[in-house]
């Protein structure tokens, strides 16, 4: 997957659990703590910066729905370097992911 690959367009998988969600995130994840958990996205959300085949670095976000879950990618606006600035724009364009996310899932009632 390349970053020109990554998008909004959900793919839902069936009967996953929690330990593999995990484990994806710990083989791809590509920063000290792979994934974040979030509450308020139907019933919870995992996310994080992923690496998959390939050096393009994306956004994962998977939301349980239960039985199944919903994954989709993310591409970030740009190549963050590893000084301490462009970290915090990383996490911050992550953190504006999830509360759009958060608020789009408020609107339509499923939190």
């Amino acid at each position: 997957m390349s970053s020109q690959d990554a998008n909004n367009s959900p793919v839902i998988i069936n009967y996953v659990n929690n330990a593999a969600i995990r484990a994806f995130f710990r083989e791809h994840g590509t920063t000290a703590t792979n994934y974040k958990m979030t509450s308020g996205i139907n019933k919870g959300a995992f996310s994080g910066y992923v690496n998959i085949k390939g050096n393009s670095e994306v956004i994962a976000v998977i939301i349980k729905n239960n039985p199944s879950i919903i994954i989709t990618c993310f591409a970030p606006p740009m190549d963050y370097g590893s000084d301490m600035l462009s970290l915090m724009q990383k996490a911050g364009f992550h953190d504006e992911i999830i509360d759009t996310l958060i608020k789009e899932n408020k609107k339509a009632g499923t939190a």
